[in-house]
């Protein structure tokens, strides 16, 4: 059991630090809004070149996948855009 907290709670780390990573926060918000007619070539415009760099760690943390040149929300994505907006709201 305490290993199983341990983990989770390195897990929730890893997954707060790429949130507030540069525009990911932002990032994540547009894909809400625009998903799922927003493109790698659109958030690239919107967010400049190193957004590209983040949107891979976005990849890698399961926020986002994509299919067919489009950026989609994951289910993850989906819950921790939720929680971002409770907390504004």
């Amino acid at each position: 059991m305490s290993e199983e907290i341990k983990r989770m709670s390195v897990e929730a780390s890893k997954l707060k630090s790429v949130i507030l990573r540069n525009n990911n926060i932002d990032i994540l918000l547009y894909l809400a809004k625009y998903n799922p007619t927003t493109t790698i070539k659109e958030i690239k415009e919107r967010f400049g070149e190193e957004s590209l760099k983040e949107i891979d760690l976005l990849k890698q943390s399961h926020l986002v996948r994509e299919e067919k040149e489009r950026l989609i929300l994951t289910d993850e994505g989906i819950f921790q855009v939720e929680g971002l907006l409770t907390l504004v709201v």
